[in-house]
């Protein structure tokens, strides 16, 4: 070696990597120190409620409404109360009357109808057409379409429908135009009732496809003209 030249040490190859490690580690640190944080990510499940669907009104409440409305139309302070035994509606009921020309049209004829004292307020009204008209309005020339009175066994309200269930007489020994005179009318009589618009028949809680002597086409729902 020449004279005035620092000897210089081997550096170990062990020695080297560990340098390389420490130095690499501390880069690392710093990377990771200098970093921005991030907050995890949650997720939030919310339970919202569902709204339930709304119940059908029984036939009761339906009327009930209904009364009260008219007696807020009419200006009344107080309406028919479903506990009161003397709560009568005055309803419509359609009957065919006879006019100078000899036609028969139909027409509403008011009556007084003890609904909510009812156990089937709606059966009530559609017997009361079945029946007929009284002796007083047959004497002004109201007809009754109605001559052998088929029984009712039910009457229910399926939304805009309401659905008429009779005896199997219904139909029996009827002619074709004489059950196109009776299924107008109580179509006329339903639709006077609040949001109805169609009635369905049925017989012994099976909807026919004809009635009648003459075997009438029965719809299955009836909403306009037969």
């Amino acid at each position: 070696m020449p004279k005035g030249t620092v000897p210089q040490k081997k550096t170990s190859p062990v020695v080297l990597i560990f340098t390389i490690g420490v130095v690499g580690w501390g880069f690392y640190a710093i990377n990771r120190l200098t970093a921005p944080l991030s907050s995890p990510s949650v997720q939030v499940t919310q339970n919202i409620p569902q709204p339930k669907p709304e119940k059908e009104k029984s036939v009761k409440q339906w009327l009930l409404d209904w009364i009260q409305e008219d007696a807020k139309t009419e200006g009344q302070r107080t309406a028919a109360s479903p506990t009161q035994k003397s709560s009568f509606q005055e309803i419509s009921l359609y009957f065919y009357k006879m006019n100078q020309k000899g036609e028969t049209n139909l027409v509403p004829v008011p009556r007084k109808v003890s609904l909510l004292t009812e156990s089937e307020p709606l059966k009530k009204i559609f017997e009361a057409v079945i029946q007929g008209p009284t002796d007083e309005e047959k004497s002004k020339d109201y007809l009754d379409a109605f001559p052998d009175k088929p029984r009712l066994r039910h009457v229910n309200r399926q939304g805009d429908t309401i659905v008429l269930d009779f005896e199997d007489e219904f139909g029996k020994g009827a002619s074709f135009e004489l059950i196109r005179l009776q299924l107008r009318q109580l179509l006329a009589t339903a639709k006077a009732l609040p949001g109805v618009n169609k009635i369905k028949i049925y017989v012994q809680g099976i909807a026919p496809t004809h009635v009648g002597g003459d075997g009438f086409p029965l719809p299955s729902v009836i909403s306009g003209n037969i």
